[in-house]
């Protein structure tokens, strides 16, 4: 009796194994960057669990947006840093239930003298002031003549024979006059609410740094996203992206055309809601 060898199950087998090899995901995994941005959040020294819109150090640049990059430098008792229009800063704490970040100019104070700062300047799309916690001081370097009302505030370490710095606190309410000007830098620092008195304490509260609340970037399609029970995030594109268990969406995680993806690539493929 003849025994009859059939080709088709060892043909469907290999048709498998080649399938499998050539789009390597299993069904009914989360998606790698659902789980990334899930899972990878920033932390430095004291300041945990930190997630969107920030990203760095372990968190992946598509979980945040490219402007909130946040650096920990491990060898500087794990400083934080962020630069805001090529400016760095050093970032003091993050209040994510207020969106607020206490931070400072770099290095403001050296050798128990005012550094030479720049002006602070930050984009109001990103950024505010949090007025009712901050004030300003002004420095005021390397005046030639002498200022009466400031007479008291004098900054002895930027002094010496042929010019004085002052400097000048809001809540003093003290007017300046005109020659102000001819100083040859005059800057403005915010600081946080408190009472200074003493060059001691002018150190201390440039030290302490100031309040921006910082605007989340697309909040309201983030609220949706986070809603259903994505990941808020940005693509490659520039274009703000949810991370679904399944995949990444424009929109949330919900409404969404049936799945037609094939593999996953470094370029984040993006897959449209449904109006």
């Amino acid at each position: 009796m003849c025994s009859y060898f059939s080709p088709y199950p060892f043909v469907s087998f290999l048709f498998i194994i080649i399938f499998f090899h050539d789009f390597p995901f299993s069904f009914g995994e989360d998606d790698y960057t659902f789980l990334n941005c899930s899972r990878g959040v920033f932390e430095c020294g004291d300041v945990k669990n930190i997630g969107y819109p920030f990203w760095g150090k372990g968190r992946a640049q598509y979980c945040g947006h490219p402007d909130f990059e946040l650096k920990c430098e491990e060898d500087e008792d794990d400083a934080i840093q962020i630069v805001i229009q090529g400016q760095n800063y050093r970032v003091l704490n993050i209040f994510e239930n207020n969106h607020t970040l206490r931070m400072r100019t770099m290095n403001p104070v050296k050798n128990n003298c005012p550094a030479r700062l720049p002006n602070i300047s930050l984009p109001n799309n990103l950024f505010n002031y949090a007025a009712p916690f901050n004030q300003n001081i002004t420095l005021l370097y390397d005046c030639p003549s002498s200022i009466p009302q400031l007479i008291g505030n004098t900054i002895p370490c930027l002094t010496n024979d042929t010019t004085t710095s002052y400097y000048s606190i809001d809540s003093q309410n003290i007017p300046l006059p005109r020659n102000v000007w001819s100083c040859s830098t005059v800057v403005k620092v915010p600081i946080l609410q408190a009472i200074v008195t003493t060059y001691t304490e002018l150190l201390q509260s440039m030290l302490g740094g100031f309040d921006v609340t910082y605007v989340v970037p697309n909040n309201s399609e983030c609220i949706q996203c986070e809603n259903t029970r994505g990941q808020c995030g940005y693509d490659r594109g520039m274009q703000p992206t949810c991370f679904c268990s399944d995949g990444p969406y424009q929109g949330n995680c919900t409404n969404k055309p049936p799945d037609t993806r094939v593999g996953h690539s470094s370029s984040l493929p993006m897959k449209t809601n449904r109006a």
